[in-house]
């Protein structure tokens, strides 16, 4: 008898229709990995090689221990670790009674998945992990060619004091000191603000007054060739000059900066510079020189992509 009602759901299943027995069995027409709940059986089968980045197709049938053929199936697939899931939304074509075809399915990066099938409202997950990919040579060039971060530290060779502990010292108090400013009331971080990414995520900067553009942000300015939205300084301690000089800004001199350092940093300059503070121009230039060196600290730190070149170049 049981042998009986056996090959009657195995004919069944072959037409996408179910048997409802006292158990409540059924039999999804496809052979693949099966889900199971407590009104419905699942199974899926994907494309032979699923590999990242790389669109797929997967077949899905289902019956329900009722009796009655779903209707409706929705497919999705999410990486729980990284909380998000595919970049492209797959279409869902239905083949005949409790049988589909999802298309366009694609991982467009490694690591554990889960695939997620919405039939009739409920909702079942399996996982499907792509733990492995293999780049060819063109694909690994482009990987290794970011990298490796950050790069090397090159000293400027038009800033004399780039790169030295003191002057990265003495940069770093100028950035923060107001007194630089004509009316001691702004400083380079009033627009270049250390807890907005060295910048102040305003349309356009306002310093004394509202300029004409935004405020690039510091981080990473180091690896810059030309600097200043129009490029009007090829060095970072010219651009670093600017500032003080523009009324909208810090409306200040050559003469105030330098009246405010030999007042203020006196015996850091001459430890940095090996000389007085005389010449009023000599005293901006070399201001810009130290603010330069601080900023050439502000690099961003390393993500997990970096970790993933650096081992790939590893092998």
């Amino acid at each position: 008898m049981e042998e009986r009602r056996r090959d009657l759901r195995l004919a069944l299943a072959a037409l996408g229709l179910s048997l409802a027995g006292a158990a409540g069995a059924c039999i999804p027409p496809l052979e693949g990995t099966l889900l199971e709940s407590r009104r419905y059986v699942l199974a899926f089968k994907p494309d032979p090689a699923v590999a990242v980045s790389r669109h797929f197709k997967l077949d899905v049938a289902a019956c329900s221990k009722s009796g009655a053929l779903p209707e409706s199936l929705k497919v999705d697939a999410v990486m729980p670790e990284h909380r998000h899931g595919m970049n492209y939304a797959p279409t869902v074509k239905k083949l005949g009674p409790g049988r589909w075809q999802a298309e366009g399915l694609m991982f467009h990066m490694p690591g554990r998945w889960q695939l997620v099938f919405v039939l009739d409202g409920e909702r079942f997950v399996s996982p499907f992990s792509l733990s492995h990919v293999q780049f060819n040579e063109q694909e690994r060039a482009a990987i290794l060619q970011h990298g490796p971060w950050p790069p090397p530290f090159r000293p400027d060779p038009s800033n004399r004091v780039s790169g030295r502990r003191e002057a990265v010292a003495l940069g770093e108090k100028l950035f923060f000191e107001p007194r630089l400013s004509g009316p001691g009331s702004v400083l380079c971080a009033t627009c270049h603000a250390p807890g907005r990414a060295f910048q102040d995520g305003k349309p356009r900067a306002f310093g004394l007054a509202q300029v004409d553009r935004n405020t690039p942000s510091l981080l990473n300015v180091r690896y810059a060739r030309w600097f200043g939205w129009d490029g009007a300084h090829d060095s970072l301690w010219a651009q670093s000059v600017r500032p003080f000089l523009d009324p909208k800004e810090m409306d200040a001199s050559a003469k105030h900066v330098a009246d405010a350092v030999r007042r203020l940093f006196l015996g850091q300059y001459k430890d940095v510079f090996k000389e007085e503070p005389a010449d009023d121009e000599t005293v901006l230039i070399n201001v810009g020189k130290a603010l330069a060196a601080y900023q050439e600290t502000l690099v961003t730190g390393r993500t997990p992509f970096d970790d993933f070149r650096d081992a790939l170049e590893k092998n």
